[in-house]
């Protein structure tokens, strides 16, 4: 047997039933079964009746000539496939002492007055003697599921689980329910869990059910788009996958480099063919960063683009299943960023763009690095500002905010380095270079705004930013950063908190 899972269960596939095996990402293999059902298993498989061609193995029986050539079950091709069958082996030996050939037999149950109660394939039998616990020894393949009731374990077809049970789906559709709560289980069948394999990966297994296709996604018809796909999270999902999985196998299309080309050319038509978006929201313009559709309710459409973003946090950031350069992304505005000559370590981070000509000024006279946004920063910026920088690197780094004094800025810096620890650049600190000390009385109380608290979401980030900061003169007020006027202004306050954390000489 070959241990494979799906969303919810693990699969027990006999090696002689699946026509072909075949490495995906990240270690995982995927598995054919004679059916056309597709399953994978997250590391390799052990020897077994296949024959090697191309990147993986096949079972030749099991395959097919179509008009492509050949193929498996499920339509994957193999043009190099071997063709002659692999012999199979010889059935188990049959036991005395059995009712019946020792295949036929699916399980054993304990029968109060009479012994015991063989369930086979041709009907229940009872038999008198021995007695269940003894009978089970006549067959080292009987594993106890509860006490008194065994299971032939070459017949268990899957264990698929819910919150509470665990149902064991035996080869001729027989379901047994067995409490999660019976740890023993797991043991007896030699697994350290039941839920899932080891090393487990949500991005794979979870709701996405990710898997390789042997057609393309988006040139698949609306009747298999809906048949396939009942949520768009998850065809977005696979639309994601597969355009990852066909980079890697070097098959070549005309990829976007980009959040919004990928929208535009991969996913829009696919989620309106499958029924997710209507005909009438097919040309609505979008922006190139979700956090520009904040602050107003969303259009449909945009609510489907926002979605993709989402899924891309989750295979990149939550998971690490790639990262935006393996995708085929290239750094969007590469101009908003540089690497120190000097202070490389020391990172100047800007939050919008009306503050960069200043920030240039201060990178080009102290030689730290910049970092310029215009909003939340992106992770695909960060993902290749951080490699830029490594190289420059000798531990970790210092970031410098030149933000708003406000909740706003704040986030957006403290999100900045969490990605850049995320992109596996370590962060001293973070020290913002506006404050509210940075304003003189009569500044503070000319540019003092009140902080956005229309929201309960906004009102808790208002109340968490008070509690460090005092907001201004001890109220719930912000200042704008571009109130510091001049620049030499600006330029003391950062020449200040730089020299603040040089080493003495």
């Amino acid at each position: 047997m070959l241990e494979l899972e799906d969303s919810d269960s693990i699969l027990f596939w006999n090696e002689w039933d699946i026509a072909s095996l075949v490495p995906e990402h990240a270690g995982r293999w995927r598995a054919v079964h004679r059916d056309g059902m597709v399953a994978h298993r997250p590391t390799a498989p052990p020897p077994g009746p296949w024959l090697p061609t191309g990147p993986g193995m096949v079972l030749p029986q099991l395959l097919r000539t179509g008009p492509l050539g050949t193929q498996d079950p499920n339509g994957f091709l193999f043009p190099d496939a071997p063709l002659d069958p692999v012999p199979e082996p010889e059935p188990l030996p049959d036991i005395e002492g059995i009712p019946c050939r020792r295949r036929e037999i699916y399980g054993l149950m304990k029968h109060k007055q009479l012994g015991c109660l063989w369930k086979t394939d041709r009907g229940d039998v009872i038999w008198k003697r021995p007695r269940a616990p003894k009978a089970a020894e006549l067959m080292p393949e009987l594993v106890m599921l509860k006490r008194g009731f065994y299971v032939n374990r070459n017949r268990i077809w899957r264990i698929r689980h819910d919150y509470f049970t665990y149902f064991v789906v035996l080869d001729n559709g027989e379901t047994y329910k067995v409490s999660k709560q019976t740890k023993e289980l797991a043991d007896r069948l030699g697994y350290p869990n039941l839920l899932h394999l080891e090393p487990y990966c949500p991005a794979f297994y979870g709701n996405y059910g990710l898997r390789d296709w042997p057609f393309e996604l988006a040139s698949a018809g609306p009747e298999m788009l809906r048949k396939l796909f009942d949520n768009p999270r998850q065809l977005i999902g696979h639309l994601i996958y597969q355009r990852l999985r066909y980079r890697q196998l070097g098959i070549q299309q005309d990829w976007p480099d980009s959040y919004r080309g990928f929208w535009y050319a991969w996913v829009k038509h696919t989620l309106y063919h499958a029924g997710f978006i209507e005909g009438d929201q097919l040309d609505l313009e979008l922006p190139e960063f979700a956090e520009q559709i904040r602050g107003r309710t969303p259009s449909p459409t945009e609510k489907m683009y926002n979605l993709m973003f989402q899924v891309f946090d989750f295979f990149v950031q939550e998971n690490r299943l790639f990262t935006y350069e393996e995708f085929g992304f290239v750094e969007p505005h590469p101009e908003f960023r540089r690497i120190g000559t000097v202070r490389p370590e020391v990172i100047l981070l800007t939050e919008k763009t009306a503050y960069q000509e200043r920030a240039l000024k201060l990178h080009d006279e102290f030689g730290c690095s910049l970092r310029m946004l215009s909003s939340q920063p992106p992770l695909v910026a960060t993902e290749f500002f951080a490699r830029a920088l490594k190289p420059h690197l000798k531990g970790s780094v210092r970031l410098i905010a030149y933000v708003d004094y406000d909740v706003g800025g704040w986030i957006i810096a403290r999100a900045f380095a969490k990605q850049l620890e995320f992109c596996g650049i370590p962060v001293a600190s973070v020290e913002f270079l506006i404050r509210g000390e940075t304003f003189t009385a009569a500044e503070r109380r000319k540019h003092a705004k009140p902080l956005a608290m229309s929201t309960p979401a906004h009102r808790t980030k208002a109340e968490m930013w008070f509690a460090e900061t005092n907001g201004v003169d001890g109220k719930m007020l912000g200042i704008q950063a571009d109130h510091v006027q001049p620049y030499e202004r600006l330029r003391g306050l950062f020449e200040t908190l730089v020299n603040a954390h040089l080493p003495d000489k």
